[in-house]
């Protein structure tokens, strides 16, 4: 009987150190979709060396690769491979992958094709609240250079960043409308790339985006109306260098931004360009109206201001005195000297 007990718990333990075996951990699963992502590039020059099955334990060594090691279980939450000259050669079959990442930038790349569209759609952790839950960890040297308005913006010691930066590329196509799932991304960078289309209105389903670069592209179409008004944290806009036509619309962000954010589209019109809409408002701004007691916008005979009026009558009073007292001194010209005395008799 006790031989029994003992063969039977022997074989519960090797079950159980079997299924173990076969769960995969997070170095495993994110590991092997990043490998699978390493086959569909090119021209590495041994940067990704590092990216190896022998090395799958050190994966947030990995070149490019920070984890989130506070979290339980711990996950990959950056990919930043940057500025290195990759090629795309196919596309990874993986499946859902890298869906609690964080920071996703490949810019300055030779990256082609489309928009990689099947990752985006499964960043999890930028669709959720939780992306503005969780900390990620970084060292005080680790950065991201966001290229916006032709400058680097350094961002160092970040804890709360969801970022895309495909910006610096040769992706083509159409922007998906899918992109407008990732909800709670702050950075969204998609400029100097040979993008068409319109610029879809699900964008301004990103309602804390803080900013939105789609500059230097072959964009076509309006502003969507949507940006404006929903985008309420916006705090960098650029849409210059591309197609885009009609008015610009306005919103509480929208107003605050300088021609530099839509220069270069020689269709688009309205504030803050010069450019005059056709219409009634001429696309300029709604105007707030003017706090009670304040006249300094009224305006007098529907053309000059009443600042201009007191200035004008200030200034010319003076010479009119001077001229009247000199025409009574020489009596000249006597038609006036007349016409003067005579309604001072009347009176």
């Amino acid at each position: 009987m006790h031989l029994i007990i003992t063969s039977f718990l022997l074989l519960l333990l090797v079950i159980f150190s079997l299924s173990l075996q076969q769960m995969p951990s997070f170095e495993s699963a994110e590991g092997r979709a990043l490998l699978q992502w390493k086959q569909t590039l090119s021209n590495t020059h041994g940067v990704l060396d590092s990216w190896s099955l022998s090395n799958l334990k050190n994966i947030c060594n990995w070149t490019g690769i920070a984890c989130n090691t506070a979290a339980t279980p711990s996950y990959v939450s950056k990919i930043n491979l940057s500025s290195y000259n990759f090629n795309l050669t196919g596309t990874s079959k993986t499946k859902r992958p890298f869906r609690k990442l964080h920071i996703f930038d490949i810019s300055h790349n030779d990256f082609r094709g489309a928009l990689p569209r099947y990752y985006l759609e499964n960043f999890e952790q930028m669709q959720t609240t939780n992306a503005t839950a969780d900390n990620i960890t970084l060292s005080y040297d680790d950065y991201i250079d966001l290229m916006l308005k032709m400058k680097e913006a350094p961002v160092q010691n970040f804890e709360i960043v969801t970022l895309v930066d495909l910006s610096n590329n040769h992706f083509h196509g159409e922007i998906p409308e899918s992109i407008g799932k990732l909800s709670y991304i702050r950075f969204l960078n998609l400029s100097h790339n040979q993008l068409t289309g319109c610029i879809p209105s699900s964008l301004g389903n990103l309602s804390i985006l803080e900013v939105l670069d789609l500059s230097s592209n072959q964009l076509v179409g309006k502003i969507p109306e949507q940006l404006a008004k929903s985008l309420t944290f916006l705090a960098v806009l650029n849409l210059s260098c591309n197609h885009l036509v009609g008015p610009i619309p306005h919103g509480p962000q929208f107003n605050t931004f300088s021609n530099d954010s839509f220069m270069g589209n020689t269709a688009l019109c309205g504030f803050p360009l010069t450019i005059q809409c056709h219409g009634s408002n001429n696309g300029s701004p709604p105007q707030t109206p003017a706090p009670d007691g304040e006249e300094d916008s009224k305006v007098f005979g529907g053309r000059f201001g009443w600042r201009s009026v007191v200035i004008g009558y200030c200034s010319c009073m003076p010479f009119g005195i001077f001229v009247g007292c000199l025409a009574f001194l020489y009596e000249r010209p006597r038609w006036f000297v007349r016409f003067v005395l005579i309604l001072g008799d009347k009176k």
